[in-house]
C-alpha cells in the first residue's frame, strides 16, 4: 500500500499501488471480453464460469427486466439469450475498484441494440452483480 496525496474527510488513505490496481483492472477487462467471446461461441458454460455462485444478472432482455440469482438460473437465462444474440464489443474500461464496463451492439436477426454493461466483481474475480443499460432509443431495425 502507498499513501496517497488524496484526502478523504481530513485523513489521507491507503490504497493499493498503480501497479496492482492496473493488474485488477487488466483482469476484470479480460473477463468481459471473455464473455463476448464466450456469447458469441454460444458457449453457455463458459460464460457461467465467469460468474460467482450467487451472482446476480440484472438484464432488460425483451422488454422485461430480468433479475436472475445464481448458477442455475444464470445458466437457463443465457442458454435462451445465445440462441438469438451476437455480440460486438466497442469499449471496455475498468474503475480501479471492483467494476468494470464495456459497451457493446448487440444483434438479434437484423435488428441490434446499443448498451453498457457493468460488472461488479468478488476478490476471485468472479462476477458477483452484471447489470445491462439500455433503453428504446437504443433500438435499431435492420
Amino acid at each position: 500500500m502507498i499513501r496517497t496525496a488524496g484526502r478523504v474527510g481530513g485523513k489521507t488513505i491507503d490504497t493499493p499501488g498503480w501497479d496492482s490496481l492496473e493488474e485488477v483492472n487488466r483482469r476484470q477487462k479480460q473477463v468481459l471480453c471473455d464473455y463476448i467471446d464466450a456469447v458469441n461461441r454460444k458457449d453457455v458454460e463458459a460464460i457461467v464460469s465467469l460468474f460467482a455462485e450467487d451472482a446476480i444478472v440484472e438484464d432488460p432482455y425483451g422488454s422485461t427486466r430480468h433479475n436472475i440469482r445464481g448458477s442455475k438460473d444464470i445458466r437457463e437465462f443465457y442458454e435462451f439469450v445465445v440462441a438469438k444474440t451476437r455480440m460486438e464489443l466497442l469499449m471496455v474500461t475498468g474503475s480501479g475498484g471492483n467494476a468494470a464496463a464495456m459497451a457493446m451492439r448487440g444483434y438479434v436477426g437484423t435488428d441490434s441494440v446499443n448498451n453498457i454493461s457493468i460488472a461488479n466483481f468478488d476478490q476471485d474475480g468472479k462476477i458477483i452483480k452484471y447489470t445491462t443499460h439500455w433503453g428504446p432509443g437504443d433500438r435499431s431495425a435492420g
